[in-house]
């Protein structure tokens, strides 16, 4: 094999400026995908898959003769029951929407909020 096998390529070290030519396949035109499909798609199969114990057993609803239920169902059913407060108000946020927060700045008994910058640099103006 000769040592120059691999001193061919366009990339590392060997890189060159204005190596691509007009329509170059390698040429990414658009860019990075805006989205991750792929993870999406993984996610989405492991929440509808359904939900299992420590043992690998399906889990089933109490009061349900056998119905098993998904990963998703398992992790609301969780979110609703938990004493963790931020996991219950996710689930209502997802359910009902979110209450927008409101953010209000108002000086003392509603007034309006004076600022008043001062340098240190500069002499005071005297106050007429």
């Amino acid at each position: 094999m000769s040592d120059n096998q691999g001193d061919t390529s366009n990339t590392g070290a060997n890189r060159q400026p204005g190596t691509f030519t007009k329509n170059d396949p390698r040429i990414n035109r658009k860019g990075r995908p805006r989205t991750m499909d792929s993870l999406k798609r993984l996610i989405l199969a492991e929440l509808t898959r359904p939900a299992t114990d420590a043992n690998g057993d399906p889990i089933k609803i109490k009061g349900r003769e056998g119905e098993e239920i998904t990963t998703v169902q398992a992790v609301v059913i969780q979110g609703i029951h938990s004493k963790d407060w931020r996991r219950i108000e996710y689930v209502l946020n997802v359910a009902y929407g979110k209450v927008p927060d409101v953010h209000e700045l108002t000086g003392k008994d509603g007034d309006k909020v004076v600022f008043e910058v001062r340098y240190r640099d500069l002499p005071k103006e005297p106050s007429e």
